[in-house]
C-alpha cells in the first residue's frame, strides 16, 4: 500500500531515528535518519497554593521532570490579570533545585511576572521532584473562592520557557497552577477565623498528644514549609506573643 504523509505517535519520551522502507525494486530500500526526532516527556508543573485573605506566606511549589540530563532551565511565569489580588514576595530553591550550580529568580510586581533560571554542569540527572517554592501574599481585596492563575506568560525569546539538555534544547510540557483564596488562613488550625492561642493548643494536641489533624491539613502549616511540626508552633508563638511575622 502507498501512504501519503504517514504519521506516527510516540507514546514514550525519548530520541528516535525514523526509517523509511520502499518496495517495488528488486529488493527493499531503507533509509534512516538517526536521532532526528525528540519526543518530549519533560515537564514543569506548578501546583496550587492555598491561603486566606491577608495571608503572608502562601507557598506555590514548582516541580520539574526531566527525561534527559539537563543543563539549563528557564521558567517564565505570569500570575493573574492586572491588577492581581496576590503579590509574589520571594522564591526559595529546594529539593532538586539545589542540584543546580546557579539558581536565580527575578520578580517584577509591576508586570506580575517571575523568572526562574537554573544552570548546572555536570547536568542534572533524569528524574522528577520539587525544585522551588514561590511565596505569595494574598491581598484583602481578593475574593474568597477565587483561584488566581499562574501560567507561563513571557514571550520575549530570551525569556521563553526552555530546557537545554545534552540531547537538544526545547520547550517542555507545562502544567499551570495558581493561588486559591480560602475561607481560613494557614495557622488557623481550629478554624475559628482567628490565629491565636487556641491554634497553638490545637497543634500541641495534634503533634504531641494524638489529637485530630487540622482539616484541611495545610491549615496547620503556619510557616509554609509543607510540614506540620514543632517549627509551626514556634512560628505561632513568635507571631502571637513576640510580634514576629504572621502566616
Amino acid at each position: 500500500d502507498t501512504v501519503t504523509n504517514p504519521l506516527h505517535t510516540y507514546n514514550s519520551g525519548g530520541v528516535y531515528g525514523p526509517s523509511l522502507t520502499t518496495y517495488g525494486f528488486s529488493q527493499p530500500v531503507t533509509a534512516a535518519q538517526e536521532s532526528s526526532i525528540v519526543a518530549i516527556a519533560d515537564s514543569i508543573i506548578i501546583r496550587t497554593g492555598m491561603g486566606g485573605l491577608g495571608q503572608n506566606r502562601v507557598a506555590v511549589p514548582v516541580y520539574l521532570k526531566n527525561l534527559f540530563p539537563t543543563l539549563e532551565v528557564k521558567i517564565p511565569l505570569k500570575y493573574g490579570n492586572s491588577p492581581a489580588p496576590i503579590v509574589a514576595d520571594s522564591v526559595v530553591f529546594t529539593g532538586r533545585g539545589n542540584d543546580f550550580v546557579i539558581k536565580m529568580s527575578t520578580i517584577n510586581s509591576d508586570s506580575q511576572t517571575i523568572l526562574l533560571y537554573l544552570l548546572t554542569d555536570p547536568p542534572l540527572s533524569p528524574g522528577s521532584g520539587i525544585i522551588a517554592k514561590i511565596y505569595f501574599h494574598i491581598l484583602n481585596s481578593a475574593i474568597m473562592g477565587d483561584t488566581i492563575p499562574i501560567d507561563t506568560g513571557l514571550t520575549v525569546p530570551e525569556t521563553s520557557l526552555l530546557f537545554t539538555t545534552t540531547v537538544a534544547s526545547f520547550e517542555p510540557f507545562f502544567v499551570s497552577g495558581g493561588v486559591s483564596v480560602e475561607p481560613y488562613a494557614a495557622g488557623d488550625a481550629n478554624k475559628n477565623g482567628k490565629v491565636n492561642l487556641g491554634d497553638i493548643v490545637y497543634l500541641v494536641n495534634y503533634i504531641f498528644k494524638g489529637g485530630p489533624a487540622p482539616d484541611p491539613n495545610w491549615l496547620g502549616d503556619a510557616n509554609g514549609d509543607g510540614d506540620i511540626n514543632l517549627a509551626d508552633l514556634i512560628f505561632l508563638v513568635n507571631y502571637i506573643f513576640k510580634g514576629g511575622p504572621g502566616p
